[in-house]
Formats: C-alpha cells, structure tokens, sequence
C-alpha cells in the first residue's frame, strides 16, 4: 500500500489543481473573517452575495502565495492581505500579513498627489496624506486603521 504524502511546501502546493491547492489554502484563513464578516471558507472564491471576496493567487511552478480577502469586489483595500513564500532549503518566509479596518477613514499614503503607486513610499510619497494619518494615530505606510486581529490571525 502506497501512502500519500501532503505536499511539503508552497511550490508543490501550487502545483496541484485549483480546487485542491484553494482547499488547502482556506486553512489559512483566520475564524475572525466568518465572524465578523460572513466571509464563507467553503467557498474560496465567492462570500456573501456572490461577491468575489477571497483571492489566491498561486501560480503553478510559484513558490508564492498572496491571499486576498475583501469584504466586497468593489472594495478599494483588502480586510486580510497575507504574502508568504518558501525557500529553496524548504524554509516558510512570511513576507507581509495587512490587517485592515474596512470601515475606518482611508488615508491616501499608497498614493502619490498624482494618482501614482507610492510602493510604500520607496518611489514616491504622498506626504500631506502621512501627516494626517500620523496624526489619526497610524504607523507609516498604514493606510487604514487596523482591525488589532494580528495575533489572531497568526
């Protein structure tokens, strides 16, 4: 009898099919989303409304992942932003985790005075936009206040 192994790593996860690889990606969604925002984890892809909500992004041969979940499609930030990525030595890299407040003020700082992407500010700033968010009490590069569910949903 042959004994199925689980996939060991990103890059092999992202090279199952899709319906497989989002299976096992849903695992990483944290209970505070169905909780608080009625985002489905049955459903990887569609929430409430039908709305598209969760996106994975894993492309076959990929040793990446992002996740976004959006409590709308048309929502401008996402909720939940997660970035991981595995290593050539088998180790997990996670490279951003964005926890956003989808109902408090937004504060343009990703966002130069001309529309373009700021990429956290390594391009361009937005510095009127820093000032206010810095003094609504928000770190730099914050564009939103955060929902204080990092711990949970590591």
């Amino acid at each position: 009898m042959t004994e199925q192994l689980w996939p060991g790593s990103i890059r092999e996860i992202n090279s199952l099919p899709e319906a497989e690889k989002n299976a096992i990606y849903r695992h990483l969604l944290p209970t505070w989303l169905v909780d608080r925002y009625d985002v489905e984890h049955e459903h990887p892809l569609v929430g409430t409304h039908n709305d598209p909500q969760i996106i994975f992004r894993c492309p076959d041969g990929s040793r990446a992942l992002e996740i976004s979940v959006k409590r709308r499609a048309s929502d401008m930030d996402p909720m939940l932003y997660l970035n991981m990525a595995d290593t050539f030595n088998g180790q997990l890299l996670v490279l951003l985790v964005v926890v956003n407040d989808p109902d408090s003020p937004r504060f343009n700082t990703d966002i130069d005075q001309d529309g373009n992407r700021t990429h956290f500010g390594t391009v361009t700033r937005n510095k009127p936009a820093e000032v206010a968010a810095m003094k609504a009490g928000l770190s730099p590069g914050q564009i939103r206040k955060g929902l204080r569910a990092f711990n949970e949903t590591l």
